[in-house]
């Protein structure tokens, strides 16, 4: 026998049925949102929105472009909108007070509003800036890159390109630039900042700046931005997890040598500690034009707090090695005492076909020197 409750809901359903098939036109029907009967809400129980069809929240970009010397500097904050947004006047002054001293190449210098805290740089990274948050702290990152000659407006457009594009907003045209995008002026030059609102796409984190004139869609040099959310993509779920490049090279690994965290960018990754004392040893891969060794030197003098060295300067830092039967460079970088804790950073580059592979060890100083040999004993097994 069927359940009661069953037939009086169907007899409902049909009733609900006769009602919208009665008389009138079918453009005067107008829908109304009304209260489930309780049967009918019995019969047929709300289901959960599937996670991966729900809606995100929207999200917010703050970022600049600061073209000075013979570099682009690029100053990066985004993250759920909310926490983005409330940061926003911190990041306006931020920006407006930058400045550089004499030289070619001088970093920037900056005052760091309340709740932002200076780290030290990673991979494509020149600093992070850690700032509290009601949630996760959200994360502020500086990179840089050479400036191309006579391009700048290709490569702001490029960026700007690239960045509407993790947000999930259409590319512009040059001359929209100037509606989308505002000009600060500096003690010395010009930052160009952009504020985005949009939702950030699957990686939208990440992506190191093009040094310019490359399409908004050309891929992308990874992990310039550590994740907003749970674990190391953007949002949960959205990126699988990263497995070591095992067909792409291979080596010895030293003794004592623990594996360490991939990403998108890491094609291998280890790590060394000793009580606080600790090391990370990676291994990356990136696009040929990432492949300006000055300004690759100088991005890892800046990140252990040290000075650009010239054109002129580079063959007295940058010494010879062989990697797998590539011609390859080797810096050796260490940081003056202060500020502790004091940091080394040993770093091939190799230029491979149409890659440039980077491998780097970075930590605490005795430990690096401690691992050194070892280090350049793995650097020397890399087969390709």
């Amino acid at each position: 026998m069927l359940d009661n409750r069953f037939l009086r809901g169907c007899s409902l359903l049909a009733l609900i049925g006769l009602a919208l098939a009665g008389c009138g036109k079918p453009e005067e029907i107008e829908h109304y949102q009304v209260d489930k009967p309780e049967v009918i809400a019995k019969l047929f129980p709300q289901t959960d929105v599937p996670k991966a069809e729900r809606p995100r929240a929207s999200d917010r970009m703050l970022a600049a472009i600061v073209p000075h010397g013979d570099q682009l500097w690029f100053f990066k904050l985004a993250g759920p909108g909310e926490a983005v947004g409330g940061q926003e006047p911190a990041f306006d002054q931020f920006i407006a007070g930058l400045e550089f001293g004499d030289g070619a190449s001088p970093p920037p210098q900056w005052k760091l509003p309340a709740g932002w805290h200076q780290q030290p740089g990673s991979d494509m990274r020149f600093a992070t800036i850690s700032i509290d948050s009601a949630g996760k702290p959200l994360e502020l990152s500086v990179t840089k890159l050479s400036r191309p000659a006579d391009k700048d407006d290709d490569a702001i457009l490029a960026n700007v390109n690239r960045w509407r594009g993790q947000m999930g907003l259409k590319p512009i045209a040059a001359d929209q630039l100037a509606d989308e995008t505002t000009r600060v002026k500096l003690a010395a030059g010009q930052a160009v900042v952009v504020k985005l609102v949009g939702k950030l796409r699957a990686g939208g984190m990440m992506g190191a700046p093009f040094a310019g004139g490359l399409p908004p869609d050309h891929p992308q040099l990874p992990a310039d931005h550590p994740a907003v959310g749970p674990g190391d993509s953007a949002l949960p779920g959205d990126q699988p997890p990263v497995e070591p490049a095992e067909a792409d090279l291979k080596f010895d690994t030293p003794a004592g040598w623990q594996p360490g965290k991939l990403n998108v960018m890491r094609k291998v990754a280890f790590i060394v500690e000793d009580g606080p004392q600790k090391v990370e040893i990676t291994v990356t891969v990136l696009p040929p034009f990432a492949g300006d060794l000055l300004a690759n030197v100088n991005r890892w003098r800046g990140q252990v707090h040290l000075d650009d060295v010239t054109a002129a300067e580079l063959p007295t830092v940058a010494k010879p090695i062989s990697v797998g039967g590539v011609a390859a460079s080797y810096v050796q970088l260490t940081a003056p005492a202060e500020p502790k804790p004091q940091q080394t950073i040993l770093g091939v580059m190799v230029p491979r076909g149409d890659q440039v592979w980077f491998i780097k060890l970075q930590g605490d100083a005795p430990m690096a020197e401690r691992e050194r040999e070892r280090f350049e004993a793995f650097v020397k097994s890399i087969r390709f």
